[in-house]
């Protein structure tokens, strides 16, 4: 760590070394001093690092996942809480427990956005299309803006999956429109972009992603790392593909 590198501490924002020399005149040891900004910036990073976010998240779902089992184990018939756990369920991808559940619910709950949704997302991902996204055009139907364009990207992600991209490439463009700094949403329209021959639109796509992620504040940067190296990637192989189409029409001249 640089001597010179500047941190925010307390809200202030100081520079390491004379954080280090101010721990060290108040402790009287500078390796003691050392080890106080080791915890204080390693176990900030391990705090919001990608991994424990997950690990967090995944420990809150269980929880809230217990805790309808729960639920639903006095009163089998609350339709809320067998939605609230479907959805979780297939977040989690255990869509073949979860679909019971949202199918028990959504004659009460056809109302509610999330249990469309959810119904949706679990039947698109059994293979079933026509009813998924009937559920899913269900619960847009009921908040256009449901789920910061979500609702959208899984649609897209049903046709992407069968590479049938023309298809995927307006769902992706509609969720892009909801929730402008989507990172997934942005790096999959690029490479569906890129499947189909539209290299330009594709480096143009994908360089907006790589964009959005340098200007997102620094708890989403964690949690969208993992699609802007995505991006980057994709756009490097972007570039080439319009480079060589460039050179190829080029040589023809």
């Amino acid at each position: 760590m640089s001597a010179y590198t500047v941190v925010t501490f307390g809200g202030i924002r100081v520079r390491t070394f004379f954080l280090f020399a101010l721990l060290t005149w108040l402790l009287g040891s500078p390796i003691l001093a050392g080890f106080i900004l080791l915890v204080i910036f390693g176990g900030g990073f391990l705090l919001y690092s990608r991994r424990l976010f997950r690990w967090r998240r995944r420990w809150r779902d269980g929880a809230a996942a217990r805790q309808l089992q729960e639920s639903l184990a006095i009163n089998p018939e609350d339709a809320k809480a067998h939605s609230d756990l479907g959805g979780l369920l297939v977040r989690r991808g255990r869509i073949a427990e979860a679909l019971p559940h949202l199918e028990k619910a959504i004659p009460r709950c056809d109302d509610i956005p999330d249990t469309n949704f959810y119904l949706g997302w679990g039947l698109l991902k059994e293979g079933d299309l026509e009813t998924g996204r009937r559920y899913i055009e269900a619960a847009l139907a009921i908040n256009p803006r449901y789920g910061f364009g979500e609702p959208h990207l899984r649609l897209g992600d049903y046709f992407f999956e069968q590479m049938d991209y023309k298809r995927a490439i307006p769902h992706y463009e509609a969720s892009r429109e909801v929730h402008s700094s989507g990172m997934e949403a942005a790096t999959k329209l690029g490479e569906s972009y890129l499947a189909i021959g539209e290299k330009e639109k594709a480096a143009s796509t994908l360089q907006d992603a790589v964009t959005i992620y340098r200007t997102l504040p620094w708890f989403r940067k964690q949690e969208e790392r993992g699609w802007a190296r995505k991006a980057k990637v994709m756009l490097r192989r972007a570039r080439r593909a319009t480079n060589n189409s460039h050179s190829a029409t080029g040589a023809v001249r």
